[in-house]
């Protein structure tokens, strides 16, 4: 089998625990929440400190609100496969409100770049900070679609239905984003940075 056919019946398998978790939940059975929870959790906390750079205090807050309107939004949720983006959506529309109150310019582009320990990625020798640090470099757009693809694994189906957008816009975002990471990490090893 190959590596893409796995990752297709990984997804669809996915799918369908996350399908599981929705109906359970609908039926009554409070204990589908805390498994959503325990599931989510981490990737939501992930996506938004890499999407955003948002602090720690920010990301809990954030996160307990998304808890709380998942646990009113689930019961009412028409297509229960579509979970993940559907929480992502919810994340992301809290990180974006809560931007645009506590910022003084309303641009995620003037965000500052989180400080990460520094750890090696792959043979390129680049440390997961240098790798940050580039993908902060990109438009807040770029570096969501990067971040929901790569990080959080969404197909780009998923995607669009997390950040409310055609297919082809996320791919286009993709196909640019990848182009200006590239330049950004070559960069890395001439010690250049943005």
């Amino acid at each position: 089998m190959t590596d893409e056919r796995k990752k297709s019946v990984q997804n669809q398998l996915q799918r369908l625990f996350d399908r599981s978790l929705v109906l359970r939940f609908q039926a009554g059975d409070d204990t589908a929440l805390e498994e959503i929870v325990a599931e989510m959790h981490d990737r939501l906390r992930r996506f938004l400190r890499n999407s955003f750079c948002l602090h720690s205090a920010d990301i809990d807050d954030l996160l307990q609100d998304v808890w709380v309107d998942a646990c009113h939004g689930l019961r009412f949720l028409r297509q229960p496969v579509s979970l993940r983006p559907w929480l992502y959506r919810v994340a992301r529309n809290k990180a974006l409100k809560h931007l645009r109150r506590h910022t003084k310019m309303a641009s995620l582009e003037n965000l500052q770049i989180p400080t990460t320990p520094s750890s090696e990625v792959g043979a390129s020798g680049l440390s997961h900070a240098e790798f940050q640090i580039a993908l902060n470099c990109l438009s807040a757009t770029h570096r969501e679609v990067v971040v929901l693809r790569f990080e959080e694994g969404l197909n780009y189906d998923e995607i669009a239905s997390a950040i409310q957008c055609p297919v082809g816009t996320v791919r286009s975002r993709l196909h640019y984003a990848k182009n200006i990471l590239r330049e950004k990490l070559r960069r890395f090893t001439n010690d250049d940075k943005c």
